[in-house]
């Protein structure tokens, strides 16, 4: 996911609006690996970690996949979320689908920001 802007702007805003501000700011400045972001994720004892962290990820891949669809591959985001939310994974990545419809000009400013910097 690092070398797609869309990508970190897309789970760096998901993890925003989750209320992860510090994460949000470490997956946009350090161009985190959805790996990475799973990682840190573990550090977290909150209730609704597994499934937020899955949100994350897959708010991340949806956001690849609309900017660049050609070049667009589902792995490894797909297994790691499946991986965290297990029979759930249908329903969050719906939410991430969701997510990223709604925040798409937000996420493709960010995206631009990023690939600025």
């Amino acid at each position: 996911m690092s070398s797609n802007p869309f990508a970190i702007a897309g789970a760096s805003l998901a993890a925003r609006k989750l209320k992860y501000p510090s994460l949000a700011a470490a997956i946009f400045e350090e161009r985190l690996e959805p790996q990475a972001i799973a990682r840190l994720f573990k550090l977290s004892a909150g209730k609704t970690a597994r499934a937020d962290c899955a949100l994350v990820i897959l708010s991340g891949s949806v956001s690849k996949y609309r900017a660049h669809r050609e070049t667009w591959s589902p792995e490894p985001e797909a297994s790691l979320a499946n991986e965290l939310v297990g029979p759930d994974f249908a329903r969050v990545s719906d939410a991430a689908a969701k997510f990223v419809a709604k925040r798409w000009d937000e996420i493709s400013a960010l995206a631009h920001g990023a690939e600025a910097a």
